[in-house]
């Protein structure tokens, strides 16, 4: 049986520094579903030609098209490498000519399984919480990112029993630190899920999540189309400003006339008219006239009465 090799993945630190990872990754998975993987332990070697072979024509030939198809299998391997990683990592390739080659460089240089690894994982793991730009299934990825880095410093178990409680105790502080890094918003989720015994496990507590998350982003949409369609009171304008204001336009540059909307008249305006109730402005307008009549009686009864006065007068 081929022996288990470690897999290079990029770090979620850094960009730029590679950390190897035990187990099945993303990258050894896809070779094996391939049937690739023999290329990575070294199990598919490219043909031999013997030399007692070479006054045969038919063997040589055939050796040709399985070197042509090792070479082509390995060369694409490499190929996959070097498009899966930075330029100051893939740039390191060239001196290699098997895909074996580049990746026990890439586990011998890159592998970081140290004490110092596992406390930067550690803290940022502690640090990590949810954003409230970002999805429960965006959290959830970073969060399980992080778990399978620090799954490489856990022990090796020879005791199912052993290995069944742990990874138990393990999946149970995944859950409670899955939950703790939420907003209050999801707390009577997280609530009801911690007081379910057996504990659900954290595949099942993100799906109840994402329910949730899904009926809180169904209700912003119809808030938001609610506000949408509620009507704006806009007040209406007194009629005097709406007659007018709509004449003005209709009216010549320039122009100072005057138009009466009560009695359709242009000699004054829509306040100074008399036949409306009494304003401030029209009363100011009769009291002058009740004076200016008032004077007008004294005199005429002056005229009047001013000749009894004299005729009166004289002995």
């Amino acid at each position: 049986m081929a022996q288990q090799r470690k897999s290079p993945s990029l770090s979620p630190s850094s960009s730029t520094t590679p950390t190897i990872i035990s187990g099945p990754q993303p990258c050894s998975v896809s070779l094996r579903a391939r049937k690739l993987w023999k290329y990575i332990t070294g199990d598919a070697q490219p043909p031999h030609f013997s030399e007692t072979d070479d006054d045969d024509d038919t063997l040589h030939i055939q050796y040709q098209n399985q070197l042509e198809d090792w070479d082509s299998i390995n060369s694409k391997i490499i190929t996959w490498f070097s498009n899966t990683s930075v330029s100051s990592i893939h740039s390191l390739f060239t001196p290699f000519e098997t895909a074996k080659e580049v990746w026990d460089y890439l586990a011998e240089r890159y592998s970081l399984v140290d004490g110092a690894n596992e406390y930067q994982l550690g803290l940022e793991l502690h640090h990590l919480r949810f954003d409230s730009g970002q999805t429960l299934t965006d959290f959830y990825n970073k969060l399980s990112n992080l778990w399978n880095h620090l799954a490489q410093f856990e022990p090796t178990w020879t005791c199912p029993t052993d290995a069944a409680a742990f990874y138990a105790y393990r999946d149970r502080s995944r859950l409670r630190h899955f939950l703790m890094a939420l907003p209050p918003d999801y707390e009577h989720i997280w609530t009801s899920l911690l007081h379910r015994h057996p504990l659900p496990t954290v595949g099942q507590a993100l799906a109840e999540l994402k329910s949730e998350e899904t009926r809180k982003k169904t209700m912003v949409y119809q808030h938001s189309q609610l506000v949408l369609a509620t009507p704006v009171w806009v007040p209406l304008q007194p009629p005097s400003q709406s007659v007018r204001g709509s004449s003005s336009k209709n009216m010549p540059s320039g122009s100072q006339k005057q138009y009466c909307s009560f009695c359709r008249r242009d000699t004054h305006s829509y306040e100074d008219c008399v036949a409306l109730a009494p304003s401030p402005n029209a009363k100011g307008t009769t009291t002058v006239r009740l004076l200016l009549s008032l004077t007008l009686l004294g005199r005429l009864l002056t005229l009047l009465l001013s000749p009894l006065l004299l005729l009166t007068l004289r002995p």
